[in-house]
């Protein structure tokens, strides 16, 4: 008797299924595009280049994306198939001075874009002097605990331009 049980149950559930249409048949998925290209780097010697990442425009430690493949060599990138949109992607390499240093570009994606050049720029170095102010961390966005600092210049700047 049980087995006869388990075949009248089996043939119902295939009946079942297979009557019911797909969910969502009548609507298409939103279209995707690829993003890749190379991360190059403006002048200076980098030690290390890092792969770029696609970063909340408001939130800029909050990371969307990752690349599926980054080459260190040579740059190279590729992000998995993304939605339209405007996109915040940031690229880092560290200095000779082993300084990490980060440059963003906004992309605005609405077709395939595969030969894509993004620029790691030099960033400037800027001596200071910082005196603690409090003995306190002071809690920022993201859970980044910081201290307190006032920055004021070793020496001032005399030439003009203009």
């Amino acid at each position: 008797m049980g087995a006869c049980r388990a075949f009248l149950f089996g043939l119902i559930f295939v009946a079942v299924a297979s009557a019911q249409q797909p969910c969502g048949s009548s609507i298409s998925a939103a279209p995707t595009y690829n993003l890749a290209g190379t991360v190059v780097a403006a002048s200076g010697a980098w030690i290390q280049i890092y792969g770029p990442q696609i970063i909340d425009s408001v939130e800029m430690e909050k990371v969307l994306f990752t690349p599926c493949f980054f080459d260190t060599r040579s740059g190279a990138f590729a992000f998995p198939p993304l939605p339209v949109g405007t996109y915040t992607v940031r690229v880092a390499g560290m200095s000779a001075q082993h300084v990490t240093i980060f440059t963003t570009h906004k992309l605005v994606l609405s077709s395939d874009a595969t030969d894509v050049q993004l620029e790691l720029r030099p960033g400037a170095s800027i001596p200071v002097r910082v005196r603690k102010e409090s003995p306190h961390a002071v809690d920022l966005v993201g859970g980044t605990r910081w201290l307190r600092c006032s920055i004021r210049p070793i020496a001032r700047i005399t030439e003009r331009h203009g």
